[in-house]
C-alpha cells in the first residue's frame, strides 16, 4: 500500500508533468486536507528529483498529437451538439402534431 508521502510526491510530479505550477499543485493538496507539513515535504524531495520532472515538461509534443489548449472550446462543441439535438426533437414533435392533426382534423374541427 502507498503512502500519504508517496501519494503526495506522485501527485506533486503528476501535476507538474502536465504543465501545473508547484506551488497551484500545492495548493491543491491543502485544499484536499493534506497537512503543511506533509506538502511541504513531498515538494522537497519533487524538487530533488527535479531534473526529471523538467525534462518531462520540456519535452516536445509532436504536432499530430496537439490536444486542445482551452477546455471551453471542448465544452462549447457539446453545446452545440446538445442544443441541435434539442432542436431537432423539438422540429420532430412540430412535425408529429401536424400530421396528427391533418390526420384528425375532422374531429378537431368539428
Amino acid at each position: 500500500m502507498e503512502s500519504r508521502e508517496d501519494e503526495l510526491v506522485g501527485g506533486l510530479k503528476n501535476a507538474l508533468e502536465r504543465g501545473e505550477g508547484l506551488s497551484d499543485a500545492m495548493q491543491s493538496f491543502l485544499n484536499a486536507g493534506y497537512t503543511p507539513q506533509e506538502v511541504e515535504l513531498a515538494s522537497r524531495k519533487v524538487n530533488e528529483a527535479g531534473a526529471v520532472v523538467k525534462q518531462a515538461v520540456v519535452s516536445p509534443v509532436s504536432s499530430g498529437n496537439k490536444l486542445p489548449t482551452s477546455p471551453r472550446l471542448v465544452e462549447k462543441k457539446k453545446g452545440h451538439k446538445g442544443l441541435i439535438i434539442g432542436l431537432l426533437i423539438a422540429l420532430g414533435f412540430i412535425v408529429l402534431a401536424l400530421v396528427l392533426l391533418y390526420v384528425f382534423q375532422d374531429y378537431v374541427f368539428a
